[in-house]
């Protein structure tokens, strides 16, 4: 076998391996750059095949070569893409149309190969050109060392296309042509999925810094020190991604005070945004209208936050409990949750009480009359223990396997008549404890709950 069939399978054997990873990546990755990546190996691939097939005349290996120039057009997009720069992909397209045209004119007057293939070659690598100009003129020091060890890499790409218009009739010039383009496809190969990666870690960092903003807001917009006079409150609240959908809150007002609890369908940043809204138009409106009743700060709530979901396109309706406490002992509720559980001291047994006086989830639809909804009232006695809690706990799995027994609400009501004689601190630390053991600390869902004691 001789050098040239050697280098050509070497060449043509690093072009498979790199369309091959391009693949790949671009099947995890999902991003522009990635797909990007894959177009240019894949053009690189089939005008190998294209050059192998078209030997039949001058004009027809001339048109072979030409297919070079959806390589370079690829390789213009993934840099125009990477260093956010506009370039002139028509100018490109209509130079290498005018470029074809001038090629079978002379392949017909007769002329020599360089005569016509030299306009074809120019075509082709003027955007490899064009695109090493505008970006090292205007983004070059900007680059990392990556970037600009790609914007040599084509310069030197660009020259090897326009000198197969001298060399390719000369034998003795086959092997050198043949390692010079598999020494830039090698280098090709490593800035460009370089690049890939370190775009997609750059993106990774940045919303992972935008999480952890949206993390920090959410626990700081929760209450710090919840206060209602006549009850002795814990709260807690545990995202199982980044950004969890639960929410809680508590309002202490002159005439009266609140405690809300709701769940955002899901979890994670999209539900902890609506939960965010919810936060905001529940606020909003218990401090304009201060003497409000449960069932009309949910249907008021319920309009709003459902238009701006409508406006997002956004389906994820919310769970919310509404407890008005009108005294230290008295509450009224209204909403679509899941049950909460009041602790009789003096029976030592748990009320199951249900949260359906709204006919559907928060945001689900506005088409509810205010005659619709519900309200019921309820009294607590001092050492009562009101325990309101989100479906993460009742939900939260064996083990954290999706297969395993749920913790549910009979041991839930379990746990609350075991613990009910100790501070509420106490019950807290405890059931966290109990639920970390239980899923071993996997969780897949949100978790939020509240003991208030009247005292």
């Amino acid at each position: 076998m001789s050098n040239i069939e050697n280098l050509l399978i070497l060449y043509a054997g690093l072009v498979l391996l790199n369309t091959a990873i391009s693949a790949i990546i671009w099947r995890q990755q999902k991003t522009t750059l990635s797909k990007q990546l894959f177009i240019i190996w894949t053009a690189t691939f089939t005008v190998l095949f294209a050059q192998g097939l078209l030997t039949q005349n001058h004009f027809v290996i001339a048109i072979g070569f030409s297919f070079t120039f959806f390589i370079n057009t690829a390789i213009t997009n993934f840099i125009s893409t990477y260093t956010k720069t506009s370039l002139p992909s028509k100018l490109f397209y209509a130079l290498f149309s005018i470029s074809l045209v001038m090629g079978g004119i002379s392949f017909y007057s007769g002329y020599s190969f360089l005569t016509i293939t030299l306009p074809i070659t120019l075509a082709v690598s003027f955007p490899l050109f064009f695109t090493a100009y505008i970006v090292s003129k205007s983004k070059w020091n900007k680059l990392n060392f990556t970037g600009k060890a790609l914007i040599i890499t084509i310069i030197f790409f660009a020259i090897h296309n326009i000198d197969y218009a001298f060399l390719r009739t000369i034998e003795s010039a086959t092997a050198l042509g043949f390692t010079v383009a598999t020494l830039l496809v090698f280098a090709l190969s490593i800035f460009a999925p370089a690049i890939v990666l370190e775009a997609v870690t750059e993106e990774k960092s940045r919303i992972s810094a935008e999480v952890d903003v949206a993390q920090h807001i959410q626990m700081e917009i929760l209450p710090k020190k919840p206060e209602i006079p006549g009850l002795d409150l814990e709260c807690y609240m545990k995202a199982a991604d980044e950004v969890g959908g639960d929410y809680y809150d508590v309002y202490s007002f002159e005439s009266n005070a609140w405690i809300l609890l709701g769940d955002v369908a899901g979890h994670g940043l999209g539900s902890g945004l609506v939960m965010f809204m919810a936060q905001s138009i529940l606020s909003s409106i218990l401090h304009t209208k201060v003497d409000i009743t449960p069932k009309e700060l949910n249907y008021i709530a319920n309009n709003i936050l459902y238009e701006n979901l409508e406006r997002l396109n956004e389906k994820r309706p919310m769970t919310l409990a509404s407890l008005r406490f009108e005294n230290e002992r008295e509450f009224t509720i209204s909403g679509s949750h899941d049950n909460i559980f009041i602790y009789r001291d003096k029976t030592k047994t748990v009320d199951t009480i249900e949260v359906d006086q709204f006919p559907f989830g928060i945001g689900f639809m506005n088409d509810i009359e205010l005659s619709m909804i519900e309200e019921n009232t309820h009294t607590l006695n001092k050492n009562d223990i009101l325990f309101l809690a989100t479906d993460g706990i009742t939900e939260a799995p064996k083990l954290g396997s999706t297969k395993g027994e749920l913790f549910g609400e009979p041991l839930l009501i379990e746990f609350i008549k075991t613990h009910a004689d100790k501070p509420t601190s106490e019950i807290k630390s405890q059931l966290i404890n109990i639920l970390d053991e239980y899923t071993n600390s996997i969780y897949h869902d949100d978790v939020t709950f509240i003991i208030a004691r009247s005292t």
